[in-house]
């Protein structure tokens, strides 16, 4: 019989045991069950925004509010393993898209080394205003990106007023 989470329906893969485990175990158990230490892991990887392991397994699946379902949702390793304390940074590349982040233009076409982590509250912003969901934790370079999520676009007497980050600052560009 086939292993089977919550989790496997909200972010795909497969269900199984982690791969940290010598003992290879795939035992589901209750989210509400996850209740590890996660204030090394947020120190680590440099971010911040969960404050519990549920929080950070939810919103590293792009649930950024803890559902109704919380009681009924399970949790096999390898998906606890994979959105809980077991990930690391697979890129070292900031992972904000261009849209927000202005990355990849100009002379030099580079993309800045990420140096510290997307937040709960900056991924959930990024998803609102690009529709791309970029996890928790992902990669970002030092200036605010919340600045640029909520500042993208106004509307300033029949103006579009587009905001864009300029080496660490920001630029307003009236467009017509």
């Amino acid at each position: 019989m086939e292993v089977c989470c919550t989790f496997k329906s909200i972010v795909g893969g497969v269900c199984g045991s982690d791969c940290r485990d010598r003992k290879h175990e795939v035992q589901v158990v209750p989210l509400q069950s996850c209740a590890k230490d996660i204030v090394n892991h947020l120190a680590t990887w440099s971010f911040s925004g969960p404050e519990s392991e549920i929080e950070l397994i939810l919103s590293r699946a792009a649930i950024f509010k803890v559902p109704d379902s919380l009681g009924s949702m399970t949790i096999c390793p390898l998906h606890r393993g994979k959105l809980g304390l077991g990930w690391t940074r697979g890129s070292t590349r900031c992972r904000i898209p261009d849209v927000l982040s202005n990355h990849g233009k100009g002379k030099k076409n580079v993309w800045p080394k990420g140096d510290r982590g997307l937040g709960k509250q900056d991924s959930e912003r990024v998803l609102q205003k690009t529709g791309v969901f970029i996890a928790v934790g992902s990669g970002k370079i030092a200036y605010n990106i919340s600045i640029y999520a909520s500042m993208l676009i106004y509307n300033t007497n029949s103006l579009l007023l587009c905001v864009l980050p300029y080496q660490g600052y920001v630029e307003a560009a009236a467009i017509k």
